[in-house]
Parts: structure tokens; sequence; C-alpha cells
């Protein structure tokens, strides 16, 4: 297909368009006017917007086309996991894989991160290493599986950089998986590789190990260190430094900071640039043995603007010691001038297939965008809108006065719209799933009054029981009128034993007052559900109220024998949770039993 691929640095632009026979048609590479980004984050989304635009305007590039774009290593967390699935059926079937890798993928989450993509490192069934389960015999199917992870931040403010700009965007990708691509050739990708992408800002190291990221890691040190080295060393701007660092012949006579002419000694600038190279090689060691497990790679791959520094790479072949001949700047899969190491992000998204990995949502005339792991919704649609939801309801505050007993007691209620979602015209409700191209709107109908009134009791399962409004002829009221006194219906124990035993619910001997009302055990709460996984079984749905604690909730499953008293680690898909924290403020909590630990 027809596409644009686009590598949005720290000082430059890069773009590719490639035709529907994948054939390159147009290229062309701009330095910025200003630095758009800074540590991976765009800077400035407006000018930077207007910058792309105007970049790809003038070199004849079409806007209508379809936009690939890559995110900077810096913003990229690897994390390996593992996952299992109890298979019912006399063989493994594509279905019992899908489901398995689904559900890793949804659950997989890390604070202030967004699931990019994954690998699949190894299947095992019955404990036996396989290359493809399908179709094999076997209970108990396990994958390890390597996730990669963006920061949230820095790809909306990329997403929405490129659409402002007005380009389409469908695909992102790591800029280290688009460097490969174009710098480390098939063959060689089953070997223990460090890819190194050194910009101007920042160099990303990439770790290859059988054909899969292993890990990445990233310094900020890059290209501008070397300039400011430089510029530090003879105390000129930095743009003369960056003159000089490209071509030392030029420094012969230039103007230091102050505005006066002096000379350079080119051998000087040389031994500068040594220096500097020097001081940048030990920190990428440093960087890649870490990444690496404390270990040399079987080799390594420079590209990126700066890692044509003389001699960079023969300071980085010592400083890992391992052989020089080891350590090389990529020459790209390409000819001519795409051929240069600047060009690897922008001619690796050319060379990747294409995956339609961003999810556009239109909400009231606008576009919302995530990535297919994230399984947007109605709900998560509106939370990243921006909108406000208690402006759509318009909620009015209205007081009653309850009787509790001989006692009155004013109650808060809420007056408010209500809002009813529709996905591409049809009536939704708030989990409803969103697909790509998917027209979100909220159409709000008559007020109504919000009454949440409940007791919580107990039983083999903590139950909610709504309360009723009645008026003083025990008649139901929906529409309170403010100021005028109501009752509790049931407003007894007895009554709400009576009322259990009409509904068959299972009977519960309460304990507290006599009068239902506000007290410790009746208190008007937010009730939660929490979804419990237990190593990886089907989740198990648990009340619990705002009081109680992670504690609480393991001494309830304990209890009822659905988890043994073991070392436990409790977390909810992003941390772990300890043990004094409300349950309440988790959806899902995770219980992983820790069998080193007995």
């Amino acid at each position: 297909m027809k596409r644009l691929c686009l590598d949005i640095g720290t000082h430059k632009f890069a773009a590719i368009e490639v035709d529907e026979q994948n054939n390159i048609v147009n290229y062309a590479l701009k330095q910025h006017q200003f630095s758009i980004l800074k540590d991976g984050q765009v800077e400035n989304v407006p000018m930077a917007a207007k910058e792309l635009r105007s970049f790809l305007e003038k070199y004849n590039f079409d806007l209508n086309l379809p936009a690939l774009i890559a995110v900077a290593g810096k913003s990229m967390v690897v994390k390996t996991v593992e996952g299992r699935k109890h298979v019912f059926s006399d063989f493994v079937t594509e279905h019992d894989v899908e489901t398995l890798l689904a559900e890793i993928t949804e659950k997989a989450s890390l604070e202030g991160y967004l699931l990019s993509d994954y690998d699949i490192v190894q299947w095992t069934l019955d404990d036996m290493v396989v290359e493809n389960p399908i179709g094999r015999h076997g209970q108990l199917l396990k994958v390890k599986v390597v996730l990669q992870f963006f920061r949230k931040d820095t790809v909306l403010s990329l997403i929405n950089t490129v659409k402002e700009a007005g380009l389409n965007i469908i695909s992102i990708y790591s800029e280290a998986v688009a460097s490969k691509e174009a710098s480390v050739r098939q063959e060689l990708r089953y070997f223990n590789i460090a890819l190194v992408d050194i910009g101007a800002g920042t160099s990303d190291i990439t770790v290859f190990k059988e054909g899969r990221v292993y890990n990445f890691a990233s310094i900020n040190m890059a290209g501008q260190f070397i300039t400011q080295y430089i510029a530090q060393k003879f105390m000129v701007p930095l743009d003369v430094a960056e003159k000089i660092k490209v071509k030392p012949s030029n420094a012969k006579k230039v103007k230091n900071i102050v505005g006066k002419q002096i000379s350079i000694d080119v051998a000087k600038v040389n031994d500068a640039i040594s220096e500097a190279a020097s001081t940048l090689a030990v920190n990428l060691a440093e960087q890649i043995l870490k990444a690496n497990d404390d270990k040399s790679p079987s080799a390594v791959a420079l590209v990126g603007g700066g890692s044509l520094t003389p001699k960079l790479d023969e300071f980085l072949a010592q400083a890992l010691d391992i052989s020089p001949e080891m350590v090389h700047v990529a020459k790209l899969e390409a000819k001519g001038e795409l051929s240069k190491p600047t060009w690897a992000v922008a001619l690796g998204l050319a060379y990747l297939d294409v995956k339609r990995d961003i999810i556009r949502i239109s909400l009231n005339g606008s576009s919302i965008f995530f990535l297919n792991t994230e399984h947007p919704t109605v709900q998560s649609a509106l939370a990243r809108s921006g909108l406000n939801i208690e402006q759509l309801l318009s909620r009015k505050p209205k007081a009653i006065n309850v009787l509790l007993g001989n006692d009155n007691q004013e109650i808060i209620l809420y007056e408010q719209n209500d809002v009813v979602p529709y996905v591409n015209g049809s009536k939704s409700n708030w989990e409803t799933p969103l697909h790509d191209g998917d027209v979100l709107t909220f159409h709000t109908t008559e007020r109504t009054v919000k009454i949440d009134l409940y007791c919580i009791v107990e039983g083999s399962m903590r139950q909610k029981i709504n309360l009723s409004l009645v008026d003083e002829n025990g008649q139901p009221v929906l529409d309170p009128e403010e100021g005028r006194n109501y009752r509790l219906s049931p407003a007894t124990k007895s009554e709400l034993e009576n009322m259990l035993s009409i509904k068959e619910q299972s009977f519960v001997r309460l304990k507290g007052p006599e009068i239902i009302g506000p007290g410790i055990l009746y208190k008007k709460i937010d009730y939660t559900l929490v979804n419990v996984t237990v190593d990886s079984l089907e989740p198990i749905k648990v009340p619990v109220d705002e009081r109680e604690t992670i504690a609480d909730l393991l001494a309830f499953l304990m209890d009822k024998s659905l988890i043994q008293s073991r070392a436990l680690h409790i977390s909810d898909g992003k941390r772990e949770i300890g043990f004094s924290e409300l349950a309440s403020n988790f959806i899902n909590v995770f219980i992983v039993y820790d069998k080193s630990h007995g």
C-alpha cells in the first residue's frame, strides 16, 4: 500500500514516500529550525505540527497518504511475563493460543505506559518446550512473552503532532525496531547484537537475541554532547561548534562567545572530538552491558547521524572488550543517499509490514486516538477526550429529610441529565468496545433524580440490598421534593429479613441497630465489585466496600477457601499492592503464589 514513513527526530525530519509496489518514490531530510523533541517528548505540539507540514509540502509529499511514525527508545520499557491456560480439548487449538495471548495483552499494564507490541519467547506444553503448540496434545499451555511499552505522554503527543499536521496516522513503531529492518540483515538477527541509534539528544540501545527484542536502554548523551564539548573547550557558540564538529578544517578562523575572532588548531579540534567520543563510548558500553545481563554482545551496529563521529566505533569496541571488527557503522540496505546511517529509522519504516495498530475514534467532531492493545471502550474514550462528564450530567444537588426511627437525617440526592452513549448511531453503554473509525456521540434525555440508598449485609457472599424511599402513605417515591420528609423501606432488620425471605435469597441474620440507617454496618458507601485473578485462572468477582483493606479481602478469600495461606504477590497489573491499602481503590487484583517461599 502507498504510505508515508516519518522519522521525527530531535533536530531533523526524515520522510520517505512508498508506492503500492513498495518502491521508494520520494525522500527528503531537513534540519529543524528548533529542537522539536527533548528526551523523546514533543516540546511544542502546534509549532512542531506546523514545521512538519511545511517540510512535507516543500518536498512535495502526498499528505493524504497513511502515515507511519516511530517512537524513540528513550520512551520504551521492556517487560517479560508468563501466562498459562488449561486445555480442555484433546488438542491445542488456534483459539486456545489466541485466547491466552489476548488475556496476557489485555492484562498487561504499566503505570504511565501503553503496550505497543510483544514477542513470543517460548511456548511450553506440559513442561515440554515446543515451537508451535497448535495441533499438539497436552493439558497445560504456557507462554513466555516479551512486552514492549511506550510512554503514554510521548505517544499521544507524537500522534497529536502528526494529526495537527493534517496527516492520517495508522501505525506506530519503536525507532529500534525500524532501524533494525534497515541496518541488521535477517541472518544476523539471531545473534546477540546491540543496535545503537546515536541521534542528537539521546542514544537508544536495543539488544537483540534469537531474532527478538531482548532489552532497551537509553542515555541522554549523543551527537549534541560532542558539539557541547567542543563549545566548552574552545568557548564558541553551539552553532559554530556544530560546524567545527562536522568539518574541523572550518576551525581556522571563528568567532568565540564574545564575538572575538580566534584561530583554533585543527589537531586540537580532532583531539577534543576524540576525548568526547571516548566519554560517549564509555557511557554507551556501560548501558549496553547492563541491558545485556552484564555481558558483551557478539556485535554492535551503529546508526544515526552521531554514529559517524570519528573513532567512536574504536572506543566502543575497547570499552566492551570485543574485537574492533565487531563494532561498525551500519551500511543501510539501500543505495546512494539512503544508505547513510541517518536514514535508518525512516528507511526501516518503509521496509516494515504495515500494521494498523492505531484506533481513531470520532467524538463530537474531534479525533481521539488509542493503540489496539488498549482495548478502548466508551468510558475510556470519554476519559481520554477530556470531556467533562459532570458538565454532561449538569448535576444539581437536592436535600431531603429521611425519617430513621424518631430522628430525621438530611440526605443529598442529585438531579441530573440522563446521558446515553451512541456508537455509530446505535444506543450503547459505557463498557461498549470501540473500533477504528467508530463515531461516538452522547445524547441527553429528561432529567432524573439519582437515588443511591442501600445497606450491606453479610452472607455466604456479601450482598448489596437497595433501599427505597417511601412517603407517609408507604408509596414508593422516585422524584423526591426538596425539603419534604420521607422514610426508608425496609426500615427495620425484621422488614429486611422478611424481604430477603420473600425474594428467596439466602437468609441473613443482621447485626447492629434495629433501625436501618447510617451506622457502622449500614453506612452509605461506594460499593465495588473487584475482579480477583489467582495465578491466571478465571477471575472471581468479590464485592468490597470503601473501608476494606487488601488484608480484609485476603481474609475473606481464605475464609471461603478461594486462596491458600502462602506467600503471595499481589498487584493490580500495574504495581504491587500493599496489605493496608483500600481494596475499593482497585478494579483488578492479581494474586500470584510465591512458591519459592512456600
